[in-house]
């Protein structure tokens, strides 16, 4: 069980972390959160987070929401498979991707609620989609070295031929005679 006067420690956590009772009211908004959404806690507060952060209504996000304060598993929202849940933007203004954890909290005060860890994960996505692009000329340029590789033994092997063949009759030529004498 954690009090509610307790809950300032996540303020110390490097993840956004928010807690909604059984109502989806937000009781705790941390400095993550007020920071990637640029709402001040005091203004989402009491405010059910439905009609505030669309995502969470989402058909898919809201009953697992649900699931969890009422005793359910853990729920995890992947950022690569589930809308955002909240509107966090970086510093550039493009948007955040979410990696959403939602586990069971019990409280003093309020009951079952649910705590949700948000972890920033754009720099981890965009740095492996930056990796994807170069394997991926990586591996062009690869194919491309191969192809030049083939090619360049077949000009070698042209170029040979036409040293020791006469190219009109066909026969071998005085080079060739040289090189078996040898």
């Amino acid at each position: 069980t954690m009090d509610h006067g307790a809950w300032n420690i996540l303020d110390h956590l490097p993840l956004g972390a928010v807690i909604l009772d059984q109502d989806f009211t937000a009781l705790f908004w941390n400095r993550i959160m007020e920071a990637w959404t640029g709402e001040e806690r005091s203004s989402v507060l009491g405010r059910d987070l439905r009609d505030h952060c669309p995502g969470i209504k989402d058909p898919l996000c809201e009953p697992r929401i649900w699931e969890v304060i009422q005793g359910g598993p853990s729920a995890i929202f992947p950022a690569h498979t589930q809308p955002r849940l909240f509107n966090c933007t970086t510093h550039s203004g493009s948007p955040r991707l979410q990696h959403v954890v939602v586990s069971k909290l019990e409280t003093s005060d309020h009951g079952t609620c649910a705590l949700l860890a948000v972890q920033d994960v754009t720099d981890a996505v965009v740095r492996h989609e930056l990796f994807k692009e170069l394997r991926d000329v990586a591996a062009r340029e690869s194919e491309e070295r191969g192809k030049m590789r083939q090619a360049l033994r077949e000009t070698r092997d042209e170029l040979r031929r036409l040293a020791t063949d006469d190219d009109l009759t066909g026969l071998m030529n005085r080079r060739r005679f040289l090189e078996l004498a040898k």
